[in-house]
């Protein structure tokens, strides 16, 4: 009966928001980064700083040559044509890496009937070779790109773009971000929003919190803490 009480007392959710960037995916290699530092002749810490300057901006409504162009200004290096291609060739493939536990638990979630959608600030160059590539997006129904809309997260018109391509109400709705101020401006729209730390630690959270399933695959020791087994 205790059980049964809990459940009653979870939030209900029809839809499941999904950031891209280190929810879906975990973070470019350290590979991907030195070989685009090796074709702006950089060190890595300098290209490392010059290429989130302006990335927001890239996200919003930068095409490639733009981005690259602005952000090497910044270094006083020139790049060509070439170089600019491969440099958002290795930039979409660098961040192609999934989360397996997060592609598992998307698999669930859509079984169960959940609605489910991506949410991400991303550019024209990688959302394409993203989208061409991983099968992960198949798993949605909807796509929402800041690249497509000219709009970016946490300014609220995404958001408000969201609910009405989910055509639910902000409470029916659980959003997944792992940057706070993402997830502070979903919480402004009375959307359910959770930083993401770790998917272990969300899914956690979200079991605690919400009345939504998570992967057979995932258990608690007696602590409460969180063991990521995967059955062969």
């Amino acid at each position: 009966m205790k059980e049964q009480n809990a459940a009653v007392d979870k939030i209900k959710i029809r839809a499941v928001v999904f950031d891209y960037g280190m929810v879906l995916s975990v973070a470019q290699p350290h590979a991907a980064l030195e070989e685009m530092a090796a074709i702006c002749g950089l060190p890595l810490d300098v290209f490392d700083k010059a290429y989130w300057e302006y990335r927001l901006a890239y996200d919003r409504d930068l095409n490639a040559n733009e981005y690259w162009t602005k952000t090497m200004d910044l270094v006083g290096v020139k790049l060509n044509a070439t170089q600019i291609a491969k440099l958002a060739l290795v930039d979409g493939a660098g961040w192609s890496h999934l989360n397996p536990l997060s592609v598992s638990w998307v698999r669930q979630l859509r079984s169960a009937g959940l609605q489910l959608a991506v949410l991400s600030n991303m550019p024209p160059e990688v959302k394409d070779y993203l989208v061409e590539h991983l099968e992960v997006f198949s798993y949605f129904q909807h796509l929402i790109f800041s690249c497509d809309i000219r709009q970016v997260k946490p300014e609220p018109g995404i958001y408000q773009h969201c609910l009405d391509v989910l055509q639910l109400s902000p409470h029916e709705v659980l959003f997944l971000d792992d940057k706070q101020q993402n997830v502070d401006a979903a919480t402004d729209f009375g959307i359910h929003a959770l930083v993401v730390d770790s998917i272990e630690n969300t899914i956690a959270r979200i079991r605690d919190q919400f009345d939504l399933p998570i992967p057979a695959s995932f258990e608690f020791s007696a602590s409460g803490v969180a063991e990521i087994i995967f059955l062969p």
